[in-house]
């Protein structure tokens, strides 16, 4: 697992998603230091309408520095423009792969729940549910988003003491905040069974189609410069697609060149021709030849009988022939079973 980089300052890198519910569309930001979770409505979800509550956003809190979002729509042209004008950059997930914004996945399920409550409860409203968010300490920290991200409480329905109102900084709120994603990264790992994988260009690789979840052929172009991402080329379509390390694996059929096949020599059709004849004949001048009394005999040259050859390789075929025509012997029990002699007592 590689966990965020905790940011310096609130509202510094903020995560955005976009969430349906019921045929609405809702724009979900959340903060990464402050944990501080807006949520309203979109028109639609065209880029224009997710840059005028981007805007809208941007002009109470300021303009981050990372925006951590998917492809679509903020991978797309009006957007890029926006955010170069702007100057903030946008960091995208791997397509198919949302788990990578996981913290924008975090605060799409708490409005979710939100919104479910709301259908329950007539009294209840979005905004009444997000006022009691901000305003709820944060496990660990012992501080609420409002308190993280405007160094004061907010005050609400429930009564509160004046002093608790008045502006104060948590102190500490980076390392704690690092602890508390290192704790999280350890849990993480703990189950995780699968071991990093890395990809060079020009690699052979099968890639998971994500809608029939079936693994095609395709090469690593590059890699991207989001951790854990490449660009692969499929081999059928010729298509250029950006994919997860989760999504890809190695293929092993074109590591290695394929071993050809050599027939045995009891295999070879009986013929005079069957001795293995050399492309080229070392000269006897050329070899040198140790002069020893004890190895006279091997320095000789050696006669080789064709024919001998030839008859020695027919009598291996019959042998294996004979072995595949026979039929399996059918073996009784010869063994013979003796009663053991108990003691009549």
């Amino acid at each position: 697992m590689i966990p965020l980089d905790i940011p310096d300052l609130p509202y510094e890198q903020v995560a955005v998603d976009i969430l349906e519910y019921k045929g609405q569309f809702y724009l979900v930001v959340i903060d990464s230091y402050s944990k501080w979770l807006d949520a309203i409505e979109l028109k639609n979800k065209t880029s224009q309408s997710v840059i005028d509550v981007l805007q809208f956003l941007f002009s109470i809190h300021g303009i981050p520095r990372v925006v951590l979002a998917d492809n679509n729509p903020f991978k797309s042209h009006v957007c890029t423009e926006f955010a170069k004008k702007l100057n903030f950059t946008i960091v995208s997930c791997s397509p198919h792969y949302h788990q990578s914004n996981g913290l924008a996945e975090r605060a799409v399920g708490i409005v979710k729940s939100f919104l479910k409550k709301c259908l329950r409860d007539p009294k209840a409203s979005l905004q009444t549910c997000l006022l009691q968010y901000r305003i709820t300490p944060l496990a660990g920290l012992d501080a609420s988003p409002a308190q993280l991200l405007m160094s004061r409480q907010l005050r609400s329905t429930i009564p509160v003491h004046v002093t608790k109102l008045k502006p104060s900084i948590t102190p500490n709120v980076k390392a704690n905040l690092i602890k508390r994603s290192q704790i999280s990264k350890d849990q993480y790992d703990k189950s995780a069974n699968r071991k990093e994988i890395e990809f060079s260009p020009s690699d052979y690789v099968f890639m998971q189609n994500p809608l029939t979840h079936i693994w095609e052929p395709g090469i690593i172009m590059e890699k991207c410069t989001e951790p854990r991402s490449y660009l692969v080329k499929h081999t059928g379509t010729s298509n250029i697609v950006r994919r997860n390390v989760k999504h890809l694996k190695h293929n092993k059929s074109q590591l290695k060149s394929p071993v050809p096949y050599c027939t045995p020599v009891f295999m070879l059709p009986a013929s005079e021709t069957n001795v293995p004849i050399l492309n080229e004949i070392p000269n006897d001048n050329d070899i040198e030849i140790p002069h020893n009394d004890l190895d006279q005999d091997l320095n000789q040259n050696v006669q080789i009988n064709v024919n001998e050859i030839d008859l020695n390789l027919q009598r291996w075929r019959d042998q294996i022939r004979n072995r595949l025509e026979r039929p399996p012997e059918v073996r009784t029990r010869t063994r013979v079973v003796k009663k053991p002699n108990r003691l009549n007592l």
